[in-house]
């Protein structure tokens, strides 16, 4: 019935959208943090295995052959905890072997994600002052339709417990899109087009510097509160400099944190916003005018107005995001959801 509605909504925001092309649910799998690292992966990876020579082909296709060898010579002296958390390493082992893949390969999904991906995050209030986070992952290497097969919804159980839920893409233990019930959610944005691949990789072999993907994991693992949340994704070294959109549940609580790849740069806060009720983060520091080519943010600012303070619901939040240029031919996925309503989380595919 949801699924319905959502296409209903599509087909009246976009008028000229047929039936047959409306989107459909992104596949839920739960997971289970108590069972071992390198086998909670497994089952979940192995349902995908055919698409290993398609993965296989585009990092190939991405990668020049002398940085793909440098990754595999490093993995094998140093092992995959000299580069991610002990815990997330073991994952990526389940993951290989699941998906058909090498460590090298996993390694470099694990990272290539962060260079390409070009994404509208908002975080918005209504009048009785539920905070609502929606985003549209779009992105730019990969052929759309691949991660449109690899798009899974996520939920880390523990003790049969939900303990945040993700949309990502298999074969990635981090996440770009989270949710963590009752605490808070958050959205990661690559910023400015500028995170170049090689740069990435030196970062993260050289430099020990952390994928912006498995931080946000260690901050959802960790932070009990918003204000923790917000406070850990200011700091440490990362391989990429972008954008973490945050989310509460108190009507005050969103924020833009910019990053730079080594060092914090600002907060841009909720209530300190021109209109004090949402947040509009593309690809380009909130201070300067986007790219003419490229201008998600002002639609989208407009649309938010037209809808205005006093009737936005999440059904409006999925308008914003539905609609062109806010929309485009290089989403992946949209995610609608509420840290104060866990049961509002939802994404779908653009077909």
């Amino acid at each position: 019935m949801l699924s319905f509605m959502l296409c209903f909504m599509l087909l009246a925001t976009l008028g000229n959208i047929s039936t047959s092309s409306c989107n459909e649910n992104v596949p839920t799998y739960m997971l289970d943090l108590e069972i071992k690292p390198e086998l909670r992966w497994f089952e979940i990876t192995k349902k995908y295995s055919q698409f290993a020579d398609t993965i296989r082909s585009v990092i190939q296709e991405i990668i020049p052959e002398k940085y793909i060898k440098l990754v595999e010579t490093a993995i094998n002296i140093f092992h995959l905890e000299n580069y991610f958390p002990k815990e997330y390493a073991s994952e990526l082992v389940g993951v290989a072997n699941g998906l058909n893949l090498s460590l090298p390969e996993v390694f470099l999904i694990n990272v290539l994600y962060e260079a390409g991906a070009l994404c509208t995050s908002i975080v918005a209030k209504n009048e009785n002052g539920t905070i609502f986070h929606g985003r549209n992952l779009d992105y730019e290497f990969f052929t759309v339709q691949i991660l449109k097969n690899l798009t899974a919804n996520i939920e880390f159980m523990r003790k049969g417990n939900l303990i945040y839920k993700s949309t990502t893409f298999i074969g990635q233990v981090g996440f770009f899109t989270v949710m963590k019930p009752n605490k808070f959610t958050v959205t990661l944005n690559q910023r400015l087009n500028s995170n170049k691949l090689i740069i990435l990789l030196e970062a993260i072999l050289d430099r020990k510097a952390k994928t912006a993907a498995i931080f946000m994991r260690e901050v959802v693992d960790i932070a009990s509160s918003y204000s923790e949340a917000v406070s850990m994704l200011s700091e440490a070294h990362l391989i990429a400099r972008l954008y973490f959109i945050v989310g509460g549940t108190a009507s005050n609580e969103g924020v833009i944190i910019t990053r730079g790849q080594y060092y914090f740069k600002e907060m841009y806060y909720l209530n300190n916003t021109e209109y004090g009720w949402f947040l509009v983060q593309t690809n380009y520091d909130h201070w300067l005018n986007p790219p003419p080519s490229d201008d998600r943010r002002h639609p989208a600012i407009q649309h938010l107005l037209k809808i205005g303070f006093e009737k936005f619901s999440l059904d409006g939040m999925n308008e914003v995001l539905s609609t062109p240029p806010v929309f485009n031919n290089d989403t992946i996925y949209t995610t609608l959801m509420s840290a104060k309503y866990p049961e509002y989380y939802f994404s779908y595919k653009h077909n």
